[in-house]
């Protein structure tokens, strides 16, 4: 009997789980959802066993000891609130851009299989990061690194819940705090005579000075130029030139075999020789 309702039973079972999850979550009071793990926006606060960390969607160089900060945005005249990053823990694979204490950079990708976290005091380890480059593998020591960029998950050294920071108009910068004009500050500025200046340079107002390179010394003035020493002329002068032509002429060819005048023979017999 079961093996001829098999496919009948198999459709109700199916229809009576659809039926009781969907029924389960329309019970589901709000504060029975979990807060383990919440998006802004496109970005995403989460909280792990380390504490609550922020997953940014695009690129920050935001390093362990700065902050974030944030605020009500429903109250508009309050301060902001900051809270310090403690550290960065990128995955594997990770792309990144790291400048270096002295100024150089490498970009490429996190090659430990566990990652690399990042502590606050990172600017005293010796640890070292393997990153594959263009170049191939590079490895650059923690104490060396000035920014390391990319999207690492930033947690914070504070406890905070997550549905308050949620809710927060988020600046990964120090705001600007707003500047209250004063009477002072309105008042029309007076203008007062300022003393001569002594001018004692060789150069006027706004005459720019012209400055020489002279054998590998710079210099504001031009030497002398060079006396040109007088010789006395040479003896020979060019009267005409005279074209004189080559002795002999192809006169045609006998054959395979050329056929040349003696043009001096023949100026002396009168025939062509």
């Amino acid at each position: 009997m079961i093996a001829k309702f098999y496919d009948k039973l198999l459709l109700l079972v199916a229809t009576l789980c659809l039926v009781g999850s969907f029924v389960w979550n329309f019970l589901q009071t709000p504060d029975e959802v979990s807060t383990e793990s919440l998006s802004f926006g496109e970005d995403f606060w989460g909280k792990s066993s380390e504490g609550v960390y922020f997953e940014p969607l695009i690129e920050h160089s935001l390093m362990p000891g700065n902050f974030l900060y944030y605020r009500d945005p429903g109250e508009s005249d309050k301060n902001y609130s900051k809270v310090q990053i403690k550290s960065m823990h990128f995955k594997r694979r990770s792309p990144v851009q790291i400048q270096l204490n002295d100024g150089s950079q490498l970009s490429g990708k996190i090659k430990a299989k566990e990652g690399i976290i990042l502590p606050e005091n990172w600017k005293n380890s010796s640890q070292i990061i393997l990153i594959d480059s263009t170049d191939g593998s590079k490895t650059v020591q923690q104490k060396d690194i000035s920014v390391i960029a990319g999207k690492p998950k930033y947690f914070l050294a504070e406890e905070i819940d997550l549905r308050t920071l949620r809710a927060s108009d988020l600046q990964f910068y120090q705001p600007l705090e707003k500047v209250n004009l004063t009477g002072e500050i309105l008042k029309k500025p007076l203008w007062n005579e300022v003393e001569t200046d002594q001018n004692g340079s060789i150069y006027d107002l706004f005459t720019p000075p012209l400055i020489y390179l002279i054998d590998g010394e710079l210099t504001t003035s031009l030497p002398d130029a060079p006396v040109e020493e007088k010789k006395e002329p040479f003896g020979i002068t060019a009267l005409s030139f005279l074209p004189r032509p080559y002795r002999f002429k192809l006169g045609g060819w006998i054959g395979e075999n050329p056929f040349l005048e003696d043009t001096v023979l023949t100026k002396k017999f009168g025939i062509k020789v």
